[in-house]
């Protein structure tokens, strides 16, 4: 059933079996409806083939009204098929249930005469089969042996993409296996070449009896392995994270935890393989929801806002099930309305990794859920608070980020048949919010840039090299491919056309490239060597880059492919902190500083073909911002002091207050319609916001941008009345993009003014 600790070892080994995929998430969720074959083949082990164990185990297994002592075949039919009108505690009846009979599992047996079963013999010992390639042998030999026990016109594959709809393969072993064994629970994808009844073998379910009757999962394990086959990822956490919630969903879901007494699925599962309509309720109101299970009526429903167009919430009813019974939900912690968070950029990892895809809300955020459902029969009757400054623990429905929502659920009634309660939407149009609208991405260094039509750029490091993406609309797109074994990128636009600058990651050779014909493009490689120190500007001609090379800080002009020489800008340096790059009145003026040199932070500009010193400022600041309009340029440095920044109109310097600004981190500038845009981070806090000086006079530009900020810096984009934020965030989050309003309305001009 979980994802065991193997997974490191065997990517390592990937470079042996190409072809190999072992799959611990599930594939990726469609609809999922129909028929679908689960062909179970029974495999041991030569040292165990005198225990005749498949034929001689006995199980009791229990039902509605007692228990019953089943032995050999009959205890498999019992969890695979069930026995009894009312049975649902078996994987066909239990799928029937939870899909609303949508879909149909038929279960075939090539190894059970009508007498006893045959089981396969495998060649070698288990311990010969239990490595990475140990498992590729095993399943190939397992399926050559049924190959010769399975009926050519027996229907494997009943949706007709010519592959077995799904192989479960039960395997004596008489422990339970540990994590890191093959033979540990688990779903996989066999590698291509093998067959049954004429179909290509896909995936398949491993499950060894140790776990399967040495526990109380049983039919529970086998649900939870095949609906990974179906899509379903882990909810559960593989290892406990400090500071982390273990138990997201807990028994709320089958693909947290499982056992003998099956529980659904939550209800956005079940609406992803297409088992469910899930309505959307965006307006305050007094609703009724009704159990699961009931003909016609609505369980469940998603709550939306502008806040994110990537996270949303879910509130849904759920009855517990009579104790001591086959019905669904015995095990839940309760009847009652229970809310929940979905984090769509999870959805192919599920929460196994430590970030949650899905989030059941509880009292104070504990640990655990047995107070997590709302009903007047509980005592609990409301959740969530419309005050901004609350966060998670204090009962607020809130983002991935830390984010409040403003939602609040209130009036619970009672648990019975249906469930009625009151929710409260906050007035998001009167309200100055940043709007989540963006959060899978990589998790290093990123930049982001806007093009004339206003389409939005952004570039993030990630685990293989540099990935772009573009907002259009609502909509984000990938930019080409990732760029591997690169690293530092900056973004840079001339009209339409973008511009890639990155240190390529072997040679460590400063890259610039262009956007074109669905690619990138490199137009320029460096001869010598870098350590990623890159600052880009753009006109409505050209883009102006400097980095470092060697002891040297180098420019270069590139109007569309054409690079030209544009000066050694600094040469005999030590280690230069990340520079800065603007536009000054059509002069592109560069801000750097070499650390362990005595040289403090050098403004220079080029001007008559050479590069001049335009100031120079004693800091011991590593990190520095720029930008311009026509009118001033403006330098921001921040030390140990907090952010100095400082005003040039071509007649003098004029350093500006940033008292009125919070103690922190982060200074990068951006300009707004004449305005100055300052992102800061506070001290002690992970809270990042966005600052405007109109009239030599600071104030916050609408509420935070995010709560779990981990970078030292927020970036900008402007895009016509839109400005968008761009933080790297803890817990996982990666880089996300935030926006002030819908972009086709603009942010509040009011705040501007």
């Amino acid at each position: 059933m979980r994802n065991y600790k193997k997974v490191l070892s065997w990517i390592m080994a990937v470079c042996l079996l190409l072809t190999w995929n072992i799959s611990v998430y599930g594939e990726q969720t469609s609809e999922k409806t129909g028929q679908r074959s689960n062909v179970v083949l029974f495999v041991q082990f030569p040292e165990d083939e005198t225990a005749d164990f498949f034929n001689t185990h006995q199980e009791r297994l229990t039902y509605d009204k007692g228990s019953e002592l089943l032995t050999g075949f009959a205890a498999y039919e019992r969890i695979l098929n069930g026995r009894g009108e009312r049975n649902r505690s078996s994987l066909a009846t239990y799928i029937d249930a939870v899909s609303e009979g949508k879909l149909k599992i038929k279960n075939v047996f090539p190894q059970y005469n009508g007498a006893k079963i045959v089981p396969i013999t495998m060649e070698h010992s288990v311990d010969y089969y239990d490595s990475y390639e140990g498992e590729a042998r095993f399943l190939e030999e397992a399926v050559s042996k049924a190959g010769k026990l399975i009926s050519p016109s027996e229907k494997v594959d009943q949706d007709g993409d010519q592959v077995v709809d799904n192989l479960l393969i039960l395997v004596h072993h008489r422990e339970n296996s540990s994590r890191d064994s093959v033979f540990y629970p688990h779903k996989a994808d066999s590698p291509g070449g093998l067959s049954l009844s004429g179909k290509y073998v896909g995936p398949y379910v491993l499950i060894n009896t140790g776990n399967l009757w040495n526990t109380v999962e049983k039919q529970g394990l086998v649900c939870h392995e095949f609906l990974h086959t179906l899509g379903l990822p882990d909810l559960y956490r593989n290892q406990n994270s400090a500071g982390t919630i273990n138990y997201p969903v807990e028994s709320w879901d089958i693909m947290a935890r499982s056992s003998m007494y099956l529980q659904y699925p939550l209800s956005w599962q079940r609406k992803q393989l297409g088992w469910i309509d899930l309505p959307e309720q965006n307006k305050s109101g007094t609703y009724k929801l009704y159990a699961p299970g009931t003909e016609g009526k609505d369980y469940s429903f998603v709550i939306k806002s502008p806040m994110s167009d990537t996270e949303f919430f879910v509130v849904e009813y759920r009855k517990k099930g009579e104790s001591i019974s086959e019905e669904l939900d015995v095990k839940i912690p309760g009847s009652g309305l229970i809310i929940y968070r979905v984090d769509t950029t999870k959805e192919e990892v599920g929460n196994i990794a430590g970030d949650d895809y899905l989030y059941v809300f509880r009292p104070e955020n504990r640990d655990n859920v047995s107070e997590s459902f709302l009903s007047k029969n509980s005592g609990r009757t409301s959740f969530g608070t419309s005050d901004w400054s609350k966060g998670v623990k204090d009962n607020a429905i809130t983002y991935s980020d830390g984010s409040n929502s403003g939602i609040v659920i209130d009036q619970v009634g009672e648990a019975a048949d249906s469930i009625t309660f009151r929710m409260t939407m906050p007035d998001y149009e009167e309200l100055s919010l940043w709007n989540r609208t963006f959060a899978k991405a990589g998790t290093g260094r990123y930049d982001t840039i806007s093009s004339k039509n206003e389409d939005v750029y952004f570039a993030a490091e990630n685990q293989q090299g540099i990935e772009v993406k573009k907002r259009a609309g609502n909509v984000w797109t990938e930019v080409g491919s990732t760029i591997p074994n690169a690293y530092s990128p900056k973004l840079a636009a001339v009209g339409n056309d973008i511009y890639l600058v990155y240190t390529e990651g072997r040679e460590f050779h400063t890259v610039i490239s262009k956007f074109k014909d669905g690619s990138w493009n490199p137009i320029f490689t460096s001869a010598g060597t870098g350590n990623g120190k890159i600052a880009v500007a753009a006109d409505n001609h050209s883009i102006y880059v400097a980095f470092d090379e060697g002891d040297k800080l180098i420019a270069k002009r590139i109007t569309d492919t054409l690079v030209e020489d544009f000066g050694t800008v600094s040469e005999g340096l030590t280690a230069i902190a990340d520079p800065g790059m603007t536009l000054y009145q059509g002069e592109p003026v560069l801000v750097f500083r070499d650390i362990f040199g005595d040289t403090g932070l050098q403004i220079k500009n080029y001007v008559d073909g050479k590069w001049s010193l335009l100031r120079k400022i004693t800091t011991d600041a590593n990190s520095f911002s720029c930008c311009s309009d026509d009118n001033r340029l403006y330098i921001s440095g921040v030390d140990r002091t907090g952010v100095n920044l400082y005003e040039y109109d071509k007649k003098q310097w004029k350093d500006i207050d940033t008292s009125p600004l919070p103690k922190g981190s982060g200074g990068a500038l951006s300009m707004y319609q004449g305005q100055l845009l300052i992102g800061r981070l506070e001290d002690g806090q992970k809270t990042a916001k966005c600052y405007v000086r109109k009239n030599e006079t600071w104030s916050q530009l609408g509420n935070y941008i995010t709560k779990a900020a981990e970078d030292s810096e927020c970036k900008f984009a402007v895009a016509g009345t839109a400005v968008y934020g761009a933080v790297n965030c803890s817990n996982g989050l990666g880089i996300f993009l935030k926006i002030q309003k819908d972009p086709n309305q603009g942010i509040q001009e009011t705040l501007l003014q």
